[in-house]
């Protein structure tokens, strides 16, 4: 069985432009992710060069997806982290999302899907 075989919520690999921050920080410093990996209903990852953050935190969220109208804003848990060279891979589960943004989101990355699929 193939990882994406074992995935609760399947993940397109798109292009998305990600701003993040520790939850509830006093600063509203948000950071931009450099690089982009995957999206789900379930989640997000990013490449960041920014210093790891621990698994178990939780950051803000805010992204928008080219094909998609406005920004989702989401909050999400951090449930690992790995390095690839010079560069950290965060991966988040969303703890919070707005329904529709949801809603949404799964029906762009069918969409994706399909297209992957028929290419």
């Amino acid at each position: 069985m193939s990882e994406d075989d074992k995935r609760q919520y399947p993940r397109a690999e798109v292009e998305f432009h990600l701003k993040y921050a520790p939850l509830r920080s006093e600063s509203n410093d948000y950071h931009e992710a450099s690089l982009h990996r995957d999206v789900s209903t379930g989640g997000i990852s990013y490449v960041t060069d920014d210093a790891a953050p621990e698994n178990g935190k939780f950051q803000d969220l805010m992204f928008t997806i080219d094909g998609l109208p406005g920004e989702i804003k989401a909050q999400g848990k951090v449930i690992r982290t790995w390095k690839e060279g010079d560069r950290t891979i965060v991966a988040l589960e969303f703890t919070r999302i707005n329904s529709a943004d949801s809603v949404t989101l799964q029906d762009f990355i069918e969409d994706q899907l399909r297209e992957t699929s028929h290419s």
